[in-house]
């Protein structure tokens, strides 16, 4: 890569000031913490482990109070609606814990997919 080239490139990650320009950035995020794309250096996986612990926080969470939510036997709710309530908090909490496992995970490991080889 030319050094003119890096250097466009480089002003070009730090604008962030249009909409169009904050999301290709996160996108760039995206690659490196939750997909694992590119190797992450020591800085980038102590922050994809914070991040994915800070990620995870809602998670656990959610499923405590959905535990906590479907035994209240108190309830003044029917038993439909704690169960239709109980089941929505757990589906969000699940996603909530997948992404910070895949970060967490991504971080330990470093990042970087190893490449598949194949034969010409």
């Amino acid at each position: 890569m030319s050094h003119s080239k890096w250097t466009e490139e480089l002003e070009q990650r730090q604008r962030n000031v249009l909409p169009r320009d904050s999301i290709r950035n996160a996108a760039g995020v995206e690659g490196y913490v939750i997909r694992g794309d590119k190797p992450l250096t020591g800085v980038q996986r102590i922050g994809a482990l914070v991040l994915g612990l800070c990620y995870s926080l809602p998670g656990v969470g959610g499923v405590v109070v959905a535990v906590l939510f479907a035994s209240d036997r108190d309830s003044s709710l029917a038993r439909w609606q704690v169960l239709l309530l109980t089941t929505g908090l757990l589906l969000v909490s699940a996603g909530w814990l997948y992404i910070s496992t895949k970060m967490i995970i991504n971080s330990i490991r470093g990042g970087g997919k190893k490449a598949a080889h194949t034969r010409h």
